[in-house]
C-alpha cells in the first residue's frame, strides 16, 4: 500500500516537473523582444500637448473618390498640457496652462514688467501668431521650461482617436459622465459652460481625460499588441507631431520596466491665476483673462516640471483647494492704461 502511495506520488511530481519543463520551452519560444530603439529623449522629457480649435471649412474630393476635410490653417490651442516624463522612476506629471493665461509673446507684446497685463496676450493667441514654435518659445519665456516634442490634435484627429481606441475602452469618462459616442466625447471636452468655472474647468476635464485613457488602454499593451497601439498612434498623429518612432519606442519600453502604472504616477496639475476681465490694449477692448498668480506658478513648476522633493504645491483640480491670492491680480485693469504715457506724466509731475 505505501510502495503504491509512494509511486502515485513519484508519477504526480514528474508529471509537474513536465509541465514545468514545457512551459519554460514554449515561453522560450514565444519570447517576444522590445523594439528597438535609438532615441535622443533625455531621461526626463517634456512633451507639449496641444488641442486646437482648428474649424472645418471644406471638404476635398480625392482620387479614390474619398473626401479629405480641410481645416483652416490659423486657429487658437484650446489645451495646453506639459507632460513630463521621469524616466529614472517611471513617474508622470501633466501640467495645465489654461489658453486665457496672460504672458509676454516673443515680438508681439511690449509689456514693461510680467505685471504688466494691460499690454500682455493671451497665451493661446501664441499658436495662432505662429502655431507650435511659437508657442514653444512663449513658454519657455515666461515659464522657463524647455519643450522637448509635441503633438498636436484637432477635431478631426480626435474624433479619429476616439473611434481606433473604442474597442478597448468601450465607454469614455469624463468626470463623472460616461459617453461612447466620439462626437458627444468631443463636445463635453469642449463645453465649457456647463462647469462654474468655464475654462478652468474645460482645462480639468482635459487631465482627467488623459488620465482615464492611460488608465484604460496602457494594462491592455504589451510586447506582443504594442505595434497594434503604434499603428492606431501614427494613423492619428502622423503629420502632427514631432516624436519619432524610437521616442515611442523609449516611451514604452522605459516605462514598462519602471513597472509604470496609471492611476497612482500619474500626477495632475492646472497653473494658477486669477479670472478677471482685462483691456488689452493690443486689441482695444476688454477680454476676459486669466491672471498668473507667479508665487503659485513657480511652485508648481519646481514640482511637475523639475521633480523638487521639497516643494508641496497646490494642484488646482478642484475648487475646495485654497491658495494665497496676490494684491496686484486684484486690481483694477478693465480701464485704458497706456503704461508708456503714464511714466511720463509721472515723471513731469515730479
Amino acid at each position: 500500500m505505501r510502495k503504491k502511495i509512494f509511486l502515485s506520488l513519484l508519477l504526480v511530481f514528474f508529471l509537474i516537473l513536465l509541465v514545468f519543463l514545457l512551459y519554460q520551452k514554449k515561453k522560450k519560444i514565444l519570447l517576444i523582444e522590445y523594439p528597438k530603439y535609438s532615441s535622443n529623449l533625455e531621461s526626463k522629457t517634456n512633451i507639449l500637448l496641444i488641442a486646437k480649435d482648428a474649424l472645418i471649412i471644406r471638404g476635398k474630393k480625392l482620387p479614390n473618390e474619398k473626401e479629405e476635410l480641410i481645416l483652416e490653417k490659423k486657429s487658437r490651442s484650446d489645451i495646453i498640457n506639459i507632460v513630463h516624463i521621469d524616466f529614472n522612476n517611471g513617474k508622470v506629471k501633466i501640467l495645465n496652462i489654461p489658453r486665457d493665461m496672460l504672458v509676454s509673446i516673443p515680438n508681439y507684446t511690449k509689456e514693461k514688467s510680467k505685471k504688466d497685463f494691460n499690454n500682455l496676450d493671451k497665451i493661446t493667441h501664441s499658436y495662432f501668431y505662429g502655431g507650435e514654435d511659437l508657442l514653444i518659445k512663449t513658454i519657455k519665456k515666461n515659464f522657463d521650461i524647455d519643450i522637448d516634442r509635441y503633438i498636436t490634435i484637432d477635431f478631426i484627429r480626435f474624433q479619429k482617436l476616439v473611434n481606433l481606441l473604442k474597442p478597448f475602452v468601450k465607454i469614455f469618462r469624463i468626470r463623472n459622465l460616461t459617453v461612447s459616442e466620439p462626437a458627444v466625447v468631443q463636445e463635453l471636452l469642449r463645453n465649457r459652460y456647463r462647469y462654474p468655472h468655464d475654462d478652468i474647468d474645460r482645462s480639468r476635464n482635459s487631465l482627467f481625460f488623459i488620465k482615464y485613457l492611460c488608465e484604460k488602454i496602457y494594462p491592455q499593451v504589451n510586447p506582443i499588441n504594442f505595434p497594434i497601439f503604434k499603428k492606431i498612434f501614427w494613423e492619428v498623429f502622423q503629420g502632427a507631431t514631432n516624436l519619432t518612432d524610437s521616442d515611442i519606442n523609449k516611451i514604452f519600453i522605459e516605462l514598462k520596466e519602471k513597472n509604470f502604472e496609471p492611476q497612482k504616477d500619474i500626477e495632475l496639475g492646472v497653473m494658477i491665476g486669477y479670472q478677471a476681465n482685462v483691456y488689452l490694449n493690443r486689441f482695444s477692448q476688454k477680454l476676459s483673462c486669466y491672471l498668473p498668480i507667479y508665487e503659485e506658478i513657480e511652485k508648481q513648476i519646481k514640482y511637475f516640471i523639475y521633480d523638487s522633493i521639497n516643494i508641496t504645491p497646490k494642484f488646482y483640480l478642484d475648487d475646495k483647494e485654497r491658495f494665497f491670492i496676490p494684491e496686484y491680480v486684484r486690481k483694477d485693469y478693465t480701464l485704458f492704461l497706456d503704461t508708456v504715457s503714464l511714466k511720463i506724466n509721472v515723471e513731469i509731475l515730479k
